[in-house]
């Protein structure tokens, strides 16, 4: 809790430093005093993190909240965050943009004396509150001596490796060379086993890319709605030019359009952490049995949930009959599955393990951590759950974010490290030096990742929709399905810091979407358009003043344009990897060493 407001105040710190503009003499002293009334609320926000960090397990639980208090004086200081954020980042851009120092300074002024007088306010509140009775704090004080750590237990490692080879050439086969019919391959939870990592493989091989023409991955969390599945499926399958003609047809339609766009392609669908089997209904119900090997790929978080198939002969499956190898060929409903437990223990074993780390204490674990590697964990939530991520991204990601002091590659590798050995990331492949090339989340951080994230308001995640969380002061979005999402979810404000699209499909980048970008997110610092095609360099883009990462996939760009760098000079890193420059301009050997 209070994780903006404390990079607020730090941010104010590289303000008053020079190291974002240089400031008007008559400016220095206003934020200097604001500045020194956030040092003053971070140093009790420091103080009071036990009771914070408590606040955050009872939201994300839904509980009681138990200090009433605390939470009105948390959800103050988020508002003052973002109003704060707002004058602050108008202010810097408009010396930026050299416009009339006259009447921008009186606004400014003016501005910066309200937040002076509200943050006076806030420190008197919070001088106040008391720390929650010990009583109260017995089951977060129970898992405090190991806050730091949640490695895996070394029974699980072992678990983790041993034969992986083969079941990974058993799930490749499944997927590749099973029955030409529509069936399922699910994939159940086992501790030691990082089951989403694990998929991923799969997912990204080349035997699967080259043997099915389409492939989705659908992260959880979503609803186990017929039409909302449909929706998703549609939205990410179907052509971009098709997406206009189905938008306002029915149900019925829009399931005709798709089976027929899908009878004569293979594909393959993979849905993460899946918790009901009322999803296995809306998934039959809406993808068409071509009989051409088309597969879907679910993997299994509630292991209970394999009591719901029967075998062939009608029998019901129980726990203590699943085998530790697979396949197990059951069925739901009559419809053929195809079940694999990678684990060296009993299913009902694993539920017991299970229970021991419940998802309560790992959010208590992860708000306990050192604030720096706080936040570059909380960031890796804009990464897709099957994404193997490039750490070269990561770093520069984090530096343009202002997580790394130094804006150091080896002080974010450090981060990471740490990270790693805490057992909130795992390292996938290191370089002959040793250093890390690519790393993922591991299953049993994922959920709460998403769920601490999201309820701190540091990103909004656009496929966790809630209807009790706001964007308005979430400075970090991330695109999963499709390019138009962004465009719906920055439509009621403009005061976005990062803006980043995932997903593997290489549309183009719509005008309309692109002066959207321009002229609504001016405070934007990271702005990555991931597979995105722009047919030609888009103009506008210099005005982002303010910019430290930029991705663009323009493959036709031969010439960097001068305004590029002239205008952004806070840009620290500038990736363009589908783009073959073959001329720049003289400005772009002078920012040379703030790109990548």
């Amino acid at each position: 809790m209070g994780i903006n407001f404390i990079l607020f105040s730090e941010r104010l710190g590289r303000v008053l430093a020079g190291e974002e503009v240089t400031l008007p003499d008559a400016a220095k002293q206003p934020i200097q005093n604001l500045h020194a009334e956030t040092e003053i609320v971070t140093s009790w926000l420091r103080e009071f993190e036990n009771e914070t960090s408590w606040l955050m397990v009872e939201k994300i639980g839904e509980e009681e909240i138990d200090d009433l208090d605390l939470a009105t004086v948390m959800d103050e200081i988020n508002c003052f965050t973002y109003e704060s954020e707002r004058v602050i980042d108008t202010f810097i851009n408009s010396i930026t943009q050299q416009k009339s120092q006259s009447s921008c300074s009186k606004d400014i002024f003016y501005a910066l004396q309200g937040l002076q007088s509200r943050i006076t306010k806030i420190k008197q509140r919070v001088q106040q509150l008391k720390h929650i009775d010990p009583e109260i704090m017995d089951d977060f004080r129970s898992v405090e001596a190991e806050s730091g750590y949640f490695p895996a237990s070394s029974s699980s490692k072992n678990r983790n490796t041993v034969g992986l080879d083969d079941r990974m050439e058993e799930l490749l086969d499944l997927s590749i060379e099973g029955p030409t019919q529509l069936s399922v391959v699910a994939i159940l939870d086992s501790i030691g086993l990082d089951k989403t990592a694990f998929t991923a493989e799969a997912y990204n091989s080349s035997y699967v890319k080259h043997y099915f023409d389409y492939l989705t991955w659908i992260p959880a969390p979503y609803q186990y709605d017929p039409d909302q599945i449909l929706d998703i499926v549609t939205v990410i399958l179907l052509l971009f030019s098709m997406l206009s003609k189905i938008k306002d047809k029915d149900y019925e339609m829009k399931k005709i359009i798709l089976g027929e766009y899908l009878m004569t392609k293979r594909y393959l669908i993979v849905l993460d952490d899946v918790w009901s089997t009322e999803l296995f209904d809306a998934i039959r119900e809406i993808l068409p049995d071509n009989q051409n090997g088309s597969r879907v790929l679910i993997t299994l978080t509630l292991i209970e949930m394999v009591t719901s198939f029967q075998f062939e002969n009608g029998e019901n499956v129980r726990l203590d009959i699943v085998p530790t190898g697979g396949p197990l060929r059951v069925t739901y409903q009559g419809w053929p599955f195809l079940i694999l437990y990678h684990g060296s223990i009993s299913l009902e074993q694993n539920i017991e393990e299970a229970i021991e780390g419940p998802m309560g204490r790992l959010t208590v674990i992860s708000c306990k951590l050192p604030f720096h590697l706080k936040l570059c964990f909380l960031y890796l939530s804009v990464f897709p759950a099957h994404l193997e991520i490039s750490t070269r991204q990561l770093y520069h990601l984090w530096i343009a974010e202002g997580f790394i002091p130094d804006n150091s590659e080896a002080t974010a590798e450090k981060y990471l490290e740490q990270l790693i050995n805490r057992g909130f990331v795992k390292a996938n492949k290191r370089r002959t030096g040793g250093t890390i090339h690519t790393c993922s989340i591991p299953c049993r951080c994922r959920p709460v990742l998403l769920a601490v994230a999201s309820e701190v308001e540091f990103i909004f995640l656009s496929f966790m929709v809630s209807e009790r969380k706001s964007k308005k002061n979430v400075k970090r979005i991330n695109v999963f399905y499709k390019q138009s999402d962004f465009v719906h979810f920055v439509d009621d404000d403009s005061h976005m810091h990062s803006l980043l699209y995932f997903t593997s499909k290489s549309d183009h980048l719509d005008p309309i979407d692109w002066g959207i970008i321009c002229l609504m997110l001016e405070f934007l610092r990271v702005l990555d358009l991931g597979s995105l095609v722009l047919i030609q360099y888009p103009s506008g883009i210099e005005n982002l003043f303010l910019l430290r990462y930029l991705k663009l996939n323009i493959p036709s760009l031969k010439i960097l344009p001068s305004s590029l760098l002239s205008n952004l000079l806070n840009l620290y890193t500038l990736d363009m990897p589908f783009s073959y420059i073959d001329h720049t301009a003289d400005e772009f050997t002078l920012h040379a060493r703030n790109t990548a």
